[in-house]
């Protein structure tokens, strides 16, 4: 899987992207909350208005320290975006994939893990 920087994050500072990175993954774990209620609608829309481009950003900063890490985030990313298309039984547990994902790819950009979903 290639790896592009689609970041545009310009001139930021790395510490910068934390917050955006933190909501990002918050979304992730909104959505798979909503997809394992049976919203699908209401969990494409969190993911798509919270998550999507920061995921890409969070893969772009990953991808400096670990390409591993970045790959398996945006493998993740892809698995829940095709689920959202093809109305997947496991999307509850293919978000739930992308936060851990995600929060491995924030230690691999220099931020730190939020840890699961749910406590």
């Amino acid at each position: 899987m290639a790896i592009s920087n689609c970041s545009g994050s310009g001139d930021r500072q790395p510490g910068e992207d934390v917050g955006r990175f933190a909501s990002a993954r918050g979304g992730v774990c909104q959505a798979a909350e909503a997809a394992g209620d049976g919203d699908a609608a209401g969990a494409k829309t969190i993911f798509f208005d919270r998550s999507h481009q920061p995921l890409h950003e969070l893969a772009a900063a990953a991808q400096e320290r670990d390409r591993g890490v970045a790959a398996r985030l945006l493998e993740a990313k892809e698995r829940v975006e095709s689920g959202f298309e093809n109305d997947s039984p496991t999307l509850a547990v293919d978000l739930e994939t992308l936060a851990v994902a995600s929060g491995r790819a924030m230690i691999a950009a220099g931020t730190t893990d939020p840890g699961p979903c749910r406590p």
